[in-house]
């Protein structure tokens, strides 16, 4: 995310935003989850913990909640671990 002027740097809106820009990465990243999630539900060898804590951070993700902050269990959070779910990862701006 970029929070400077630069003239040799074109902006996609034509403006630096930062707000807007990390707006729009979480939005990005709730939306490439909520395919993975829907892709894996899909599925029907899934142990009802799994399914159970996907169906609880899809429902999150639907609110626009990251699934690091649904407040799922720790074993919740251990069945679902392997997808690699981006929202649930620690995120940083510098």
């Amino acid at each position: 995310v970029r929070a400077f002027d630069d003239p040799n740097v074109i902006h996609v809106d034509g403006k630096v935003d930062p707000v807007l820009d990390m707006e729009a990465v979480d939005l990005e990243l709730l939306y490439a989850d909520m395919a993975h999630i829907e892709r894996r539900l899909e599925k029907t060898n899934l142990s009802a913990e799994e399914r159970n804590a996907l169906e609880q951070v899809a429902k999150g993700l639907e609110e626009g909640i990251p699934a690091r902050s649904v407040g799922v269990t720790k074993d919740d959070e251990f069945a679902i671990k392997s997808m690699g779910l981006l929202t649930l990862k620690p995120i940083m701006y510098a």
